[in-house]
């Protein structure tokens, strides 16, 4: 086993995984987006880009604790959340809010152009 999965095995905890949070616990949420971030006023509009945000370890920004935030995979993000055990162990740890966005034109995060299906 590699990654995360390994510190199951050294620590001889099989449960493990089922003691961090998944999705089902995170809040979800949107954030508009330029569609460009490189032309004048985001080029040909906006987006929504899809959010998990998960709070339940978060030590509160008057304390100093972390924001950690995971760029998207080329995939919808719920794909990659309950597999993304280093940020949960980390975020524990960190006593971080986990901020996961999801990579635009994948899962629900498709920009919608007028006269233009789905964008691509």
């Amino acid at each position: 086993a590699r990654g995360w999965r390994r510190l199951q095995v050294r620590h001889g905890d099989s449960d493990a995984a089922a003691a961090f949070p998944s999705t089902a616990n995170c809040t979800w949420s949107f954030v508009e987006q330029p569609l460009s971030h490189f032309t004048a006023n985001g080029g040909d509009g906006t987006y929504k880009q899809r959010l998990c945000i998960y709070d339940g370890f978060w030590g509160g920004a008057d304390k100093g604790a972390p924001i950690l935030f995971y760029t998207g995979n080329e995939s919808p993000v719920e794909e990659y959340i309950n597999n993304t055990g280093l940020v949960w162990e980390l975020g524990s740890k960190l006593s971080a809010l986990l901020v996961f966005a999801e990579h635009r034109y994948f899962g629900e995060s498709v920009p919608e152009l007028e006269g233009k299906a789905k964008c691509l």
